[in-house]
C-alpha cells in the first residue's frame, strides 16, 4: 500500500510541476520570473519574443496538393468467376451523383469517393455488388485501379453463389 502512496505522491508531483511549466511557458511574456520564485540566483527574464506559431502557409498548400484533380478512364471490367450468378450484367461507375459506363473517361478531385457496381438483371430481383474506392495520393502514383466487386445470389436455381468481377481504371493527374 505504501509503494502505491508512493507512486501517486510522485505522480501528483509530476502534474504539479507539469501545470506550473505550463502556465509559465503560457504567459512567457508577461510575467517576470523572479516574482513567482522566491531565490537569489535567479534573475529577471521577460521574453522579448512571442511564442512560435505554426506556419499557415504550409497548411494552404497541403489542403491544396489534397485537392488535385485526376482524370480516370473505365478501360475494363471482366467476370472473374461466375458460379450460376446470371449472365445478363451490366457494369458502371458512380462518381459526384453520376453514372460512367465501360469507356467513359471522367475528372474527379482527390478525396472523392467513387463506387464500382456490378448487376445482374434477373426478372424477379436484381443481384447487385458494390465496392467503393475513395482517390488518393497512393492510388493516384499507382496510376490504376483494380478492384473487386462481388454479386451475390439470393434467389433462384444459383441462391448462395457470389461472382466476381474486376474492375480496371486508368488514373492521370491534371
Amino acid at each position: 500500500m505504501i509503494k502505491y502512496i508512493k507512486h501517486f505522491k510522485s505522480i501528483s508531483l509530476y502534474s504539479l510541476f507539469s501545470v506550473i511549466g505550463y502556465c509559465l511557458m503560457a504567459n512567457a511574456n508577461t510575467v517576470e520570473i523572479s516574482k513567482l520564485v522566491k531565490t537569489k540566483h535567479i534573475t529577471k527574464v521577460i521574453a522579448d519574443k512571442p511564442i512560435i506559431r505554426a506556419n499557415t502557409e504550409e497548411t494552404e498548400t497541403l489542403s491544396y496538393q489534397r485537392r488535385s484533380e485526376v482524370t480516370i478512364t473505365f478501360s475494363h471490367a471482366d467476370i472473374i468467376y461466375n458460379p450460376s450468378v446470371g449472365n445478363e450484367w451490366s457494369v458502371w461507375i458512380e462518381a459526384n451523383g453520376r453514372t460512367y459506363y465501360l469507356g467513359d473517361q471522367f475528372t474527379v478531385t482527390q478525396g472523392t469517393k467513387i463506387h464500382l457496381v456490378a448487376m445482374d438483371d434477373d426478372p424477379s430481383e436484381d443481384d447487385i455488388g458494390r465496392t467503393a474506392v475513395t482517390i488518393n495520393s497512393n492510388i493516384i502514383s499507382f496510376g490504376r485501379i483494380e478492384k473487386s466487386v462481388f454479386v451475390k445470389e439470393y434467389r433462384g436455381k444459383g441462391a448462395g453463389n457470389t461472382a466476381e468481377w474486376e474492375f480496371t481504371l486508368d488514373i492521370n493527374s491534371l
